[in-house]
């Protein structure tokens, strides 16, 4: 049974079924066609072109016809201009790693706390999963040692150092780097922020 809006198109003749946010064109309300079926599929994708929006999000989004819109491994949501993209948070809970660990950070948190005991410590960041992907993490205590977190970032840099509790860094994945979208510090006398080199 087809359930959603139904929505007339004046030019063309046709309908449009709009399912689950998803706009399906029927020739025949009749016809009983389900919004994922590849025909109907292929029929909306001629109607509006390949021009990498619509079709594509039909062709590799949203194939459960639930309310949730998938983003496959490597891909993301960018504007047009490329400068701009959706963020994607993890929802695993906060990764701590505490002074003397080291060690790999996760990219299936959001936001990883890290320490350095007095000799410092060495980190390794993952490349992301999705584009728009975004990673926080926070130097939070410090014995004297300064903790360097070794990865792929903006500029060719491979190297983001922290040096006092309370500097961080917000990062978001662009497919090939992690960008820095801030690096600052909080906390008393808000010490210098973190570098990436």
């Amino acid at each position: 049974m087809l359930q959603g809006n139904i929505i007339s198109n004046q030019t063309g003749g046709e309908i449009k079924l709009v399912r689950d946010g998803i706009p399906s064109i029927l020739k025949n309300v009749a016809d009983g066609v389900d919004a994922t079926d590849a025909a109907t599929k292929g029929q909306l994708d001629a109607s509006i072109g390949l021009n990498n929006e619509l079709s594509e999000v039909l062709a590799n989004g949203n194939a459960t016809s639930g309310n949730n819109l998938t983003i496959t491994a490597g891909d993301g949501i960018v504007s047009s201009v490329g400068t701009f993209r959706m963020g994607f948070f993890p929802t695993a809970a906060t990764e701590v790693i505490a002074e003397g660990a080291g060690g790999a950070i996760s990219v299936a948190t959001h936001l990883t706390t890290i320490g350095a005991d007095v000799g410092g410590d060495a980190f390794t960041l993952a490349v992301g999963t999705v584009i728009g992907q975004m990673k926080k993490i926070a130097f939070v205590s410090t014995s004297g040692g300064t903790g360097v977190v070794t990865a792929a970032f903006r500029g060719a840099g491979t190297t983001l150092t922290f040096t006092a509790a309370g500097e961080y860094a917000l990062l978001m994945w662009d497919g090939t780097d992690w960008l820095d979208l801030e690096l600052s510090s909080v906390g008393a006398g808000l010490a210098t922020p973190p570098a990436i080199t």
